[in-house]
């Protein structure tokens, strides 16, 4: 029983770093998209423009900040953290109710493809710069959405939530951050700065 607890504990740790990955993603997912969104962008016109340079490598930053957590959470590799390998040891080592198990690989299956869009760009575009393909053309082949990828990250919490409420029942967690609003908040006032607001 002793082992199974402290197996429990490890696998805990593991669930609970891949989700500070999926939290990061959609922190930087949140500015990326405010820099973008037709409803707020248009407001901050003047000030994105005045400081085009910092914006835009801003936003490029926090893109690429978006996508490299999102690749590493759904890797295959044997030697690194990543969902794959813990729902496999889960199984393994018997961990969870094969029920459990069944049900979490069948909602890991249905956000594989589009992993494998985002893990287009990071191989591509952002990890390695493809000799085959222009940066254009890997966008265009990955075909992701900024929809899609918001759908993807609230995806991947809902199931790393469920992940680590069935190691440890009493961990749930909500997801609610707001770097978005930060970010408009630091545009208002360099807005009204500039117009002696």
């Amino acid at each position: 029983m002793l082992f199974r607890s402290q197996a429990m504990e490890d696998y805990s740790e593991i669930s609970k770093n891949l989700r500070k990955e999926a939290i990061e993603a959609l922190l930087n997912y949140e500015i990326w998209w405010t820099y973008r969104d037709p409803d707020i962008a248009p407001m901050y016109t003047d000030i994105l423009n005045r400081h085009s340079t910092f914006f835009t490598t801003s936003k490029n930053a926090h893109f690429v900040a978006m996508v490299l957590p999102l690749y590493r959470i759904f890797e295959t590799r044997k030697d690194s953290i990543n969902l794959p390998r813990l729902l496999r040891k889960l199984r393994d080592d018997g961990i969870l109710p094969v029920i459990q198990l069944d049900e979490l690989d069948k909602q890991y299956q249905k956000l594989k493809p589009a992993w494998l869009k985002i893990a287009t760009l990071r191989n591509e575009v952002f990890g390695h710069r493809s000799g085959d393909l222009t940066v254009e053309e890997s966008f265009k082949k990955a075909q992701i959405s900024s929809n899609d990828i918001s759908k993807f990250i609230d995806e991947i919490l809902i199931l790393l939530n469920k992940v680590d409420s069935q190691l440890n029942p009493d961990s749930y967690q909500s997801f609610q951050v707001n770097s978005g609003d930060e970010l408009k908040q630091i545009l208002t006032i360099l807005k009204n700065a500039q117009t002696g607001k």
